[in-house]
């Protein structure tokens, strides 16, 4: 699964928010950072419990332009 992530550039380095999944942001001072910050986001995001009941969003094929 390939979650989305809109890239902004600022200043002085960039963050970083999925587009799938709300409050899953980050930040990094360079490219090479932004990309390993945004993996470590997704993972701590996507870790759940094995009891718990919440529901994680599936990627959003439509933003490939495939179909939904």
């Amino acid at each position: 699964m390939n979650y989305h992530f809109k890239l902004h550039k600022e200043t002085i380095g960039y963050w970083a928010e999925r587009c799938e999944l709300k409050g899953c942001n980050t930040e990094g001072d360079s490219m090479e950072e932004i990309k390993k910050a945004c993996k470590e986001a997704l993972d701590v995001y996507l870790y759940e419990p094995d009891n718990s009941e919440r529901i994680i969003p599936l990627p959003n094929d439509t933003l490939d332009g495939g179909k939904a």
